[in-house]
Formats: structure tokens, C-alpha cells, sequence
């Protein structure tokens, strides 16, 4: 039998997808304040008539995304492909340059 996720994993994995875009787009980390400030404008719009909207919009506002939440994301990340790439070159026989 397969463990369902917590809130709180699917919220952290969010968190780094919206980080991660952020890294992409060369944007400042402020600008996951900005994202989370779009979701929740939009939520009355677009979840007009659900029955469920308040189960919809508790876990938007579980996703952290303060500029520091932002900061350490992309520091995971980098330091996550550091490692990897390390990994992959100290397990090569050769390499070319």
C-alpha cells in the first residue's frame, strides 16, 4: 500500500517548483511573494461555485514563498547539482575536454 503525501511535502515541492522558475527567469527572490499574492487573487475567479474552494486555497497558503524560502530553494538546488556533477565526474574513467 502506498502513503498518501502530507500537505506539507506537496507544499515544499511547490515552494522549489516556483523557485526553481524564479532561478530560470533570473528574477529576485521577492518575487515568490508576488506569485503566491497572483494565486490568491485569482482563487475567487477561477474556484467561483466549488464547493470545496477553503480545501483549495489552505494549501496555496502552506506554500512558502518569502523571499528567504525563495534563497534557500535555489541554494538546494545548486548545491544539489554540485554534488551530482561531482558524483558523475568522480565515477567517470575519463573525460574530454
Amino acid at each position: 500500500m502506498v502513503k498518501p503525501r502530507s500537505h506539507s511535502v506537496d507544499a515544499t515541492i511547490a515552494s522549489f517548483k516556483v523557485s526553481n522558475q524564479i532561478k530560470k527567469k533570473c528574477k529576485p527572490f521577492t518575487e515568490g511573494e508576488f506569485v503566491k499574492g497572483g494565486f490568491l487573487e485569482t482563487t475567487d475567479n477561477l474556484f467561483e461555485g466549488f464547493k470545496n474552494t477553503k480545501e483549495i486555497i489552505g494549501p496555496i497558503l502552506d506554500v512558502q514563498l518569502s523571499r528567504n524560502s525563495i534563497m534557500r530553494r535555489i541554494e538546494k538546488m545548486s548545491q544539489d547539482t554540485n554534488e551530482q556533477l561531482f558524483k558523475d565526474v568522480s565515477n567517470g574513467v575519463a573525460f574530454s575536454l
